[in-house]
């Protein structure tokens, strides 16, 4: 067989990062992906905020390439907890936790009041059901347009579902 002696060095090195991250994608679980999936849809819409997009990359390279603590993956929770509770109780840290919490459950509330499943806003959405299930967990914090994709899909309005919403 004839090498391919004619393609670019840039395009064989993209293809070789390609592969690498491909082969972490398709090893990550199920919500993993998800989240994935959905950092990249932030990533290259046209509409996100430099400040979204910046966000979602960052959200991307750890869900790809998780940070290790101590020769573990993932989070050092822990060192996040001292960083919490040396900020005082009106922290970012604590004032994101109960946001998120509270979208959270009015979302739950929200589904149940309209009898609408994870998989049927899922569908609504064009997003794998783990992404809502994430976001019941608060394994992930939603942006405003998804808050907006959301509402609109519940037929409710986005401050429904976080009070502060803004347009």
């Amino acid at each position: 067989m004839a090498a391919m002696t004619n393609i670019p060095e840039g395009n064989l090195l993209a293809s070789q990062q390609f592969a690498q991250i491909m082969r972490h994608y398709i090893e990550a679980s199920d919500a993993v992906r998800g989240v994935i999936d959905s950092m990249c849809a932030v990533i290259n819409d046209p509409s996100a905020t430099p400040d979204e997009k910046d966000m979602a990359v960052r959200t991307l390279s750890e869900a790809l390439f998780p940070s290790s603590h101590d020769g573990e993956p993932g989070i050092d929770i822990d060192a996040l907890r001292e960083v919490q509770a040396c900020s005082g109780p009106h922290s970012p840290f604590s004032e994101a936790d109960l946001e998120e919490a509270h979208f959270s459950q009015r979302l739950e509330a929200a589904m149940k009041a309209k009898g609408v499943t994870q998989t049927e806003l899922a569908t609504r959405l064009g997003i794998q059901q783990s992404a809502i299930a994430m976001m019941l967990q608060r394994a992930c914090r939603p942006q405003r347009r998804t808050v907006k994709r959301i509402a609109e899909a519940l037929g409710i309005l986005p401050v429904e579902l976080w009070p502060n919403h803004r347009q």
